[in-house]
């Protein structure tokens, strides 16, 4: 988890290039075991959604480090906040403190957006969302059918948003292509406020916290439809996926 993260990364001497990069990883890949589990159960399976994201995470920062400067200056939290300046043991005791709370918090999240979601299909406003959001989630290559499900995770996460996306993916008004293409661009990016917001504390830029994920996202899904489309084509040799010719 991120909280995990952050407590390993506050105990060593890192460069702000260093955390930066990590920061950029973990974004992407966190609490694989838990977000892979709901991700199983709303479209995508286990395996699939865990490997691309871990490869998402790697090439990411791969394209990410070619744009720093790899400072070798001494630990970058010798000038961060002395809030942020303490021991591994202090942050896991913090980091459990916080996952209670947010466990009453996730409860409190998942009523409201059940509650929400209820009150928008009784008066119809869904249409009116998914109509709002129906140009940027062209750019990311999701069907506007999709918007709820991916506002959602883009601003509760895959974790307090897990009871919205699996019961309404549930419920068949998706195809499966519309819910991998959902599922492979907020497996990358989803939680962009809280997620984010707890790495600037410790002086990372917010251009590497928003935008890369944004971006490996849409190449993500876009490549994922290229592949489909590329597969779909008569001339496509079918043994390579293992089919009889």
């Amino acid at each position: 988890g991120i909280y995990g993260g952050i407590a390993a990364m506050v105990s060593l001497a890192l460069t702000v290039d260093q955390m930066t990069l990590i920061a950029i990883f973990l974004i992407i890949s966190h609490n694989l075991i838990q977000e892979g589990v709901v991700q199983s159960k709303s479209g995508l399976p286990f395996y699939k959604a865990t490997v691309i994201r871990m490869a998402a995470s790697i090439l990411t920062v791969m394209a990410a480090s070619g744009f720093l400067g790899h400072d070798t200056a001494a630990n970058a939290l010798a000038d961060a906040p002395v809030m942020i300046q303490t021991t591994f043991f202090a942050m896991i005791k913090t980091w459990t403190i916080a996952t209670l709370i947010l466990s009453g918090k996730m409860l409190v999240i998942v009523m409201v957006l059940m509650l929400i979601l209820e009150f928008m299909k009784n008066y119809n406003l869904i249409d009116h969302v998914v109509n709002m959001l129906a140009p940027v989630l062209k750019i990311f290559g999701l069907s506007k059918q999709t918007g709820f499900l991916w506002i959602t995770a883009v601003i509760f996460g895959l974790t307090f948003g897990a009871a919205v996306i699996v019961e309404e993916a549930k419920e068949g008004k998706f195809t499966k292509d519309e819910l991998e293409r959902l599922q492979l661009s907020i497996g990358i990016n989803h939680s962009i406020i809280e997620d984010p917001v707890l790495f600037l504390s410790l002086g990372i830029g917010a251009f590497w916290l928003w935008v890369p994920r944004f971006v490996a996202a849409n190449i993500v899904v876009h490549f994922f439809m290229m592949t489909k489309q590329m597969i779909s084509l008569p001339g496509f040799p079918k043994f390579l996926l293992g089919h009889k010719r």
